[in-house]
């Protein structure tokens, strides 16, 4: 398995694998958009310290950062360098707004504060400020966010992956070490950062089988429920035409769905906190 540094990248290789897969449409009648159906991750690794100015004060930087596409791994030190490959893959595809690759990114809002300047954002849609879970730059390279879609941290989809056995390494990256783009890596430091691409990797696959291709995966881990009864009801038609029928007539029925309506509630009946019950 090749995990190439940036200055030795496989460009054959990543062009190979682009040129090869095929690219899926959405159902969206509004907005036609077709995504490249392959799976393709990334990860960095930051740092921070304290800038010694008279107040202290701290700050974080990305000191490298992994890529993976379909089985081919590489890595990088600097933003421009991710920004050639992004150029690159745009190039190779000829991509636009409605020509789209997929990255996938584990707590993107996380990433997306360290990379947000460096690209020039054509949407963002953000479940609350500097919450990111998906986000389309202008190559055409549209970001979303694996956490949200499976709701684990990296260490746990690695353990319920079903087709793939590809364990998240803990513990092989001192974070308390401050590392810059000039920091030298041992092979098992590496290989910790390899595996996050790879455990994303395996997990995306998994996704696009599950749902027949990269279009038809939910942005959230919610979105699957939503989606499962969406398809089951509007497979019929009648049921079909209930729903889409289903409207309210006036402000006295608003106000009567309103009190009838309940939902959301994870907290003990206060009758009865502290007891005991059986069967």
């Amino acid at each position: 398995m090749k995990f190439d540094k940036f200055e030795n990248i496989g460009w054959s290789i990543i062009d190979e694998k682009l040129q090869k897969a095929s690219f899926l449409e959405t159902k969206d009648k509004k907005k036609k958009v077709e995504y490249l159906d392959l799976s393709l991750s990334f990860d960095t690794e930051t740092t921070s310290t304290y800038l010694d100015n008279g107040v202290r004060e701290k700050f974080a930087f990305m000191y490298v950062w992994q890529f993976g596409i379909d089985g081919y791994y590489c890595y990088g030190r600097t933003w421009q360098q991710f920004i050639k490959l992004c150029k690159h893959i745009q190039s190779v595809l000829d991509l636009s707004f409605h020509k789209r690759v997929i990255i996938f990114i584990h707590n993107l809002s996380f990433e997306f504060q360290f990379f947000r300047k460096y690209f020039d954002w054509q949407e963002v849609f953000a479940t609350r400020s500097r919450n990111p879970i998906k986000a389309l730059t202008s190559f055409g390279i549209e970001f979303r966010d694996s956490l949200i879609l499976s709701g684990y941290k990296l260490e746990n989809v690695a353990k319920n992956l079903t087709k793939h056995e590809i364990p998240k390494m803990v513990g092989d990256l001192d974070y308390s070490l401050v590392r810059t783009k000039d920091t030298t890596f041992s092979k098992k430091e590496l290989g910790y950062m390899l595996n996050d691409v790879r455990v994303l990797i395996a997990y995306i696959d998994e996704q696009r089988e599950q749902y027949h291709g990269i279009v038809n995966i939910p942005l959230t881990n919610t979105g699957r429920v939503r989606k499962w009864v969406r398809d089951k009801a509007l497979a019929s038609k009648s049921y079909g035409e209930k729903i889409r029928s289903m409207t309210i007539k006036d402000g006295n029925q608003y106000k009567l769905f309103k009190q009838a309506f309940a939902g959301g509630f994870t907290h003990a009946n206060p009758n009865h906190v502290g007891k005991k019950f059986k069967n």
